[in-house]
């Protein structure tokens, strides 16, 4: 079973991504900006240093596109 991931997942995604490799960031300063930022995760709700890993390690085949 492939899921397809929403274009907002992705580019999430590709954000987390950027700042945990480019810019060195933790699990914990990433998801405490995005929270400060006003972004939400999937289902609507505040972001967490497993939500983070999770989009991490679960999304990784996205970065394949």
């Amino acid at each position: 079973y492939q899921k397809e991931y929403t274009k907002r997942q992705q580019i999430i995604y590709v954000l987390i991504n950027h700042l945990h490799d480019r810019e060195g960031w933790g699990y914990r300063k990433i998801s405490k900006w995005l929270n400060q930022s006003g972004i939400k995760t999937h289902r609507g709700k505040k972001w967490f240093n497993s939500s983070v890993i999770s989009v991490l390690t679960t999304n990784s085949e996205i970065s394949a596109i």
